[in-house]
């Protein structure tokens, strides 16, 4: 008879790892855009968004002021993977028309790392950044 002992044997799924960066919007009085639009780079590659855009693969505006970007969609061909580390600060240019708002500079997010796949399997960050807008 044959016994096999397997040690450190884990088992990993297979769910897609998405880099991304949640922004939170608000205007100069404090209150959450409707609509909204801008320009995100990294590494000299830009992502155009714009909410609300219920059709967007790159970006999904989940309540007002709110935009999730998924930063694998930048790069050649539209789709590449940013890599880690996660760009530390990022080039950013917002606009909301309707409110005569606008911003434009680097936003520092602040990143959090998960395991989708369970543990030891890889780690995928999620960023976190406020930008509030101002008169133009």
């Amino acid at each position: 008879m044959l016994a096999l002992a397997i040690e450190g044997c884990r088992q990993c799924t297979l769910i897609l790892c998405r880099e991304t960066l949640t922004l939170t919007v608000r205007t100069s009085d404090g209150g959450a855009p409707e609509r909204l639009r801008g320009e995100i780079s990294v590494e000299g590659e830009t992502l155009s968004f714009s909410c609300p855009d219920p059709l967007a693969p790159d970006h999904e505006c989940t309540d007002a002021g709110i935009v999730t970007i998924d930063l694998n969609f930048l790069g050649q061909d539209g789709r590449a993977f940013v890599g880690d580390p996660l760009p530390a600060q990022l080039p950013l240019t917002l606009e909301v028309p309707d409110a005569g708002q606008a911003w434009s500079g680097t936003v520092t997010p602040a990143y959090t790392r998960f395991e989708p796949n369970g543990p030891g399997c890889g780690d995928c960050g999620r960023g976190t950044a406020t930008v509030t807008l101002e008169a133009r």
